[in-house]
Formats: structure tokens, C-alpha cells, sequence
């Protein structure tokens, strides 16, 4: 066992939710193993889910997955195959890949994708990221299958991958060295209220580690009894507010 799933939760799952996890796929028919820290703030529920991955010298990478997302079953076996050197998918990636995310959509009005690429403004030292907008319309648009939500494309496009400073870590895949090579805590809510993922993604990168986001693994995030997926993020950047979810 090589793979851990980290959990930070607070209240009830949804069936959804639970139809994912428990039909989540584990490459070459192994299995995961489950971190799952409940009722505590997210940032040190994800810093003990690290504590307790790298306490277990067997498992070797962390997905990080949050309680209010819906994945199709072989979301954790393609974003293995981006990352384990031994099987990796091609896509002209020469370079190591120590963190690789699906692609997700904001809850919140408006949906945006969690890709965050360049520095947008800094205040009083702080980073403010560009949003990677127009550049998912124009790709979602290009390969119309992976609108459909939750899905996996069956086939593999060539610019699937893209490099991110940050993303949220609704569902991300992290090799073990990340983590050992960055002090804890690794996951920190800062005076301005800013994610402790993107206070995590902005140590990392700085430390020479590099992100990248997989759109051919689409996650959708519930709200209510629905969940924002990449048609309510088209519908809404495309000026078409009657059929997207508010």
C-alpha cells in the first residue's frame, strides 16, 4: 500500500460523496490507505493528515481530497500516471512531477477554475494570483467531453497538463517529498483569511517544487443537491446566468 487518501471533514457526508470514495479506483488494483481527521479547522486537520502520511514510511503519495467534491473512479489512477516516474503518461513532460491536481470549479458565485498561474498583485508582500479564465473556456470548448462532470476523458489530450502556482486542494495528489522537504506546519490560515492551500502552494513553490493541473480529470464541488462543474462555469463566463447553478 503506497497511496494515502487525506480527508479533513466537518458534519455528515453526502451519498455522493460516499458513492466516490468508496468507488474510487487505487492504480495497479491496490489499495489506500484513509487519513480521515474530522471537526477540527482545515488547516490543522490537513496538517495532521500530513503528520500522519509522512508517521507511515510505506505510503508514498497523498491525495487530498475534500468532502463536498464528486469524482468518477479512476480519478486517482490518471493523476497516478501523471506523477509515478515508473508509469507516467507522456504528454512531453521531461520534467519531475511532484503535484498534480484535477480540475475544479469554485462553489461560490462567480465559478472559476482553481487554477492560479502568475502573479496578479502583491499588497504589503503578499501574492494575489491570476485565475486562469479565458485560457479553461478556450480548452473546455476544444475537447467538449470534459464538460461532462465527474468525468475522466477516456483518451488523453496532449494539453491536458498545465502548470499552476496554486489551486485549491479539493483534489490533489502530492509524492511524499513535497511534504518532507518543506518545515511544518505546512498548511497555515493567515491574518488575511487566505486558504491555507494557497499558503501551502506558495511555500512549495518557492522551495522549487512544480504544480500542475491534469483537465482531463474533471471534480465536481456540491452545493446543496447539486454540484458546479465546468457547463455552470461556461454558462455563467458565457453570459448565460439563467442556466447556471446560484
Amino acid at each position: 500500500m503506497r497511496y494515502a487518501v487525506g480527508l479533513p471533514h466537518t458534519g455528515a457526508f453526502s451519498g455522493r460523496f460516499l458513492d466516490s470514495i468508496v468507488g474510487l479506483e487505487c492504480p495497479n488494483h491496490d489499495s489506500f490507505y484513509l487519513i480521515r481527521v474530522p471537526d477540527l479547522p482545515v488547516d490543522e486537520a490537513r496538517n495532521q493528515i500530513v503528520e500522519r502520511f509522512l508517521a507511515k514510511p510505506e505510503l508514498e503519495y497523498l491525495l487530498m481530497v475534500d468532502s463536498d467534491m464528486v469524482f468518477a473512479p479512476q480519478s486517482l489512477t490518471r493523476l497516478a500516471y501523471r506523477i509515478e516516474p515508473e508509469i507516467r503518461l507522456g504528454c512531453g513532460l521531461d520534467d519531475q512531477v511532484d503535484m498534480v491536481a484535477a480540475l475544479t470549479f469554485t462553489r461560490y458565485s462567480p465559478p472559476c477554475p482553481t487554477i492560479f498561474r502568475g502573479v496578479d498583485r502583491v499588497e504589503n508582500g503578499h501574492e494575489y494570483l491570476y485565475i486562469q479564465i479565458e485560457e479553461t473556456l478556450e480548452w473546455l470548448e476544444k475537447w467538449p467531453a470534459a464538460q461532462e462532470c465527474p468525468t475522466v476523458l477516456p483518451g488523453v489530450p496532449l494539453d491536458a497538463m498545465v502548470r499552476a502556482d496554486a489551486t485549491g486542494c479539493a483534489f490533489v495528489l502530492f509524492s511524499r517529498r513535497v511534504f518532507e522537504a518543506i518545515p511544518a506546519p505546512w498548511f497555515v490560515r493567515d491574518g488575511l483569511k487566505r486558504g491555507e492551500d494557497l499558503y501551502y502552494f506558495e511555500r512549495a513553490r518557492k522551495a522549487g517544487f512544480r504544480l500542475w493541473v491534469d483537465r482531463s480529470v474533471v471534480v465536481g464541488h456540491q452545493w446543496g443537491e447539486q454540484f458546479i462543474g465546468p457547463q455552470d462555469f461556461i454558462a455563467y463566463h458565457t453570459h448565460l446566468p439563467d442556466q447556471a447553478v446560484t
